[in-house]
């Protein structure tokens, strides 16, 4: 089992948020479905039945009625009887301080209010999902127990693809550059901030390094990945995602877009996997939705993805206004909609993860580019 967390440590935004997703949906005894606008479908609601919880070894039930919250343990102990007004005091309480808050914080009121209601931790174990929720299903009328995922929007936009060495792209040069155009290229730095002032230690300027790469008449030509778990991951969804996301990658790093819809647009046209388009299929469409759906409900880039989904029952969504969304397994392709139209590459810190220089193994050069998506 995954080490968990002191509930007395610092967390941030999105920590916190998993605390208030628990929280108001006790409070609210529903969740609305979210369109692929990540606005309300006023239409679709599923109703909580209750919330399970991991605490040390054991799971309690956090049930809710129409006046009242019990708290029954493994052996159908109630242990506790809350009124469902306490928790819609808590849940404001706690966004109104993940509003204003910045960085790692901590929120005493909060903390000690879920150890006085038998919770000694803020989120699960990693292995587990977010929050694990009986719903009553709307299509069958049954109660089934599923795993949500849970994305804050609550300051700035959550990352879908957290950058780490485990995402970083090898590239080979192709053309005969010169140790001379290596030095040029490498030097290429940025060494004031968006404002003008001085930084304290220059940085890489990566596209502008890529875009003089291709600019000199070189090629890069993707030959493998950092992380070997992550490349196994990637095969898992499609045999033909790492170099799918290698050639989004190099459309990017060479300033062609932002977007991941936009960079696909690019990549359907120039077709570098040699498709038969005859049919017009959308292929490269298809295949970064399906890994952009994997990397919302499970897959992550340091743990090897057997194609189980930690999150059956969907995604949850903190808006920015408090209002918490479900995507819901059933939504399949409002969800998807929602994350192609919605999600961007971005660049991460190039010294914590290692990538951006021109570097020689053996005889020839290389160079490594982050995979980082975030969402809009």
């Amino acid at each position: 089992m995954a080490k968990i967390k002191s509930l007395s440590d610092a967390k941030n935004k999105g920590e916190w948020s998993e605390a208030y997703v628990f929280l108001k949906l006790l409070a609210l005894g529903e969740i609305y479905a979210a369109d692929k606008n990540l606005d309300r479908i006023p239409s679709v609601k599923y109703p909580l039945k209750q919330i399970l919880r991991l605490i040390k070894t054991k799971e309690i039930a956090y049930v809710r009625d129409s006046l009242e919250i019990r708290v029954i343990d493994d052996t159908g102990t109630v242990l506790l009887n809350i009124p469902v007004s306490d928790f819609e005091d808590e849940s404001n309480f706690l966004f109104d301080t993940i509003k204003i808050a910045t960085g790692t914080f901590e929120v005493p009121r909060t903390k000690k209010y879920l150890n006085s209601i038998n919770i000694d931790q803020i989120t699960e174990p990693n292995e587990k999902p977010d929050i694990t929720i009986v719903l009553h299903d709307i299509h069958t009328g049954l109660n089934p127990t599923v795993g949500f995922s849970i994305k804050s929007y609550v300051g700035s936009a959550p990352t879908l693809v957290n950058a780490s060495q485990q995402t970083n792209f090898i590239f080979c040069i192709k053309g005969a550059i010169s140790h001379f155009d290596v030095s040029e290229i490498n030097g290429m730095t940025k060494i004031n901030d968006k404002k003008g002032k001085p930084l304290k230690k220059p940085k890489p300027e990566i596209k502008e390094r890529i875009k003089a790469i291709f600019d000199k008449g070189f090629d890069l030509e993707y030959c493998g990945m950092e992380g070997e778990i992550y490349h196994s991951n990637l095969t898992m969804v499609d045999s033909h995602m790492p170099e799918i996301l290698a050639e989004l990658l190099k459309l990017y790093y060479s300033g062609k877009g932002t977007n991941v819809s936009d960079l696909v647009d690019i990549l359907t046209l120039s077709n570098p996997l040699k498709y038969n388009v005859l049919a017009k299929h959308p292929f490269y469409e298809h295949k970064i939705k399906n890994f952009l759906y994997d990397s919302a409900l499970g897959m992550v880039p340091k743990t090897p993805w057997h194609g189980f989904y930690a999150a059956n029952g969907g995604y949850i969504a903190v808006k920015d206004d408090g209002e918490v969304l479900a995507y819901h397994i059933y939504d399949k392709n409002i969800f998807l909609e929602y994350l192609y139209n919605n999600t961007k590459l971005d660049t991460h810190s190039t010294t914590r993860e290692k990538f951006g220089d021109i570097y020689m193994d053996g005889s020839d050069y290389f160079i490594k580019l982050n995979l980082s998506v975030r969402f809009n």
